[in-house]
């Protein structure tokens, strides 16, 4: 089977510094990765990479193959035609991923419109928009639909960012620290919702993060990041039982004592 997202000794660097060194990764349909890691361990610029979307000021080495197209040197006009369509992007701030100067509904539809063009479809926009935020489990789509983003609450947003990422029908999903800005009850939701929509639509996903429990609720395997290196790999669960690099070890040691401290508080 030919690999959805294939990462080869992929180097970035600024400034003559490495941010990320060597990494290789490989993702094939319907499966699901997680990148774990500290901040500026190179979790996000790896994943910018993947969608050709790095800041100019970063140069990137090695090979990156998305839908079997090589995204490192392709113009933009190949990289356009893989967004949304191969890969679409969550990521972590969905107020300042969506425009605060346009309504939801209007948002939700220019994906839409992007897919009907490409497919060659005519579709009613109003009934697809409604149908995408009740798909993610929205409430009231009419009054999110003529809402602008500030006027809704976070977790909202992020359903309404994930409904825009699902609109163009990707093969892989990258969720980059879906989860991080919401309280803990809205993450479980947001967590439960992707799981179903992964698996009902039978997408990759490649999930992004720095909390190893949230990451072990959603992926089957995982690559741990240390200062741009990939440090292990493996089964997630055998990766959590058994960690065997010392940094790993660090991550789990840390969420075991996080979580008994929550178990031990009143």
């Amino acid at each position: 089977m030919a690999s959805l997202l294939d990462i080869q000794n992929l180097t970035l660097t600024a400034a003559g510094q490495p941010l990320v060194h060597n990494l290789s990764l490989a993702l094939n349909p319907g499966e699901r990765l997680g990148l774990i890691g500290e901040s500026g361990s190179g979790k996000s610029l790896t994943a910018l990479a993947s969608i050709g979307l790095l800041p100019p000021a970063i140069t990137a080495t090695g090979s990156i193959t998305l839908g079997g197209t090589q995204v490192l040197g392709a113009p933009e006009r190949t990289l356009n035609r893989l967004r949304g369509t191969v890969a679409a992007t969550v990521f972590q701030e969905p107020l300042t991923a969506l425009d605060p100067l346009m309504k939801i509904g209007r948002q939700v539809a220019e994906p839409l419109a992007r897919r009907a063009h490409r497919d060659g479809a005519n579709i009613d926009l109003n009934r697809e928009v409604t149908a995408l935020l009740e798909a993610v489990a929205l409430p009231d789509p009419g009054r999110i639909i003529s809402a602008y983003p500030h006027e809704i609450s976070g977790g909202q947003r992020q359903r309404v960012a994930i409904a825009m990422a699902l609109a163009c029908r990707p093969q892989l999903l990258i969720a980059d620290e879906p989860t991080t800005a919401l309280d803990v009850t809205t993450q479980a939701e947001i967590l439960t919702l992707l799981d179903r929509l992964v698996r009902e639509r039978n997408m990759a996903l490649l999930f992004i993060s720095h909390d190893l429990p949230v990451v072990a609720k959603i992926v089957d395997r995982v690559v741990v990041l240390q200062r741009g290196e990939a440090v292990e790999a493996g089964p997630v669960a055998e990766i959590f039982a058994a960690p065997a690099h010392p940094y790993t070890q660090s991550l789990v040691a840390a969420a075991r004592r996080f979580d008994a401290a929550l178990e031990a508080a009143p």
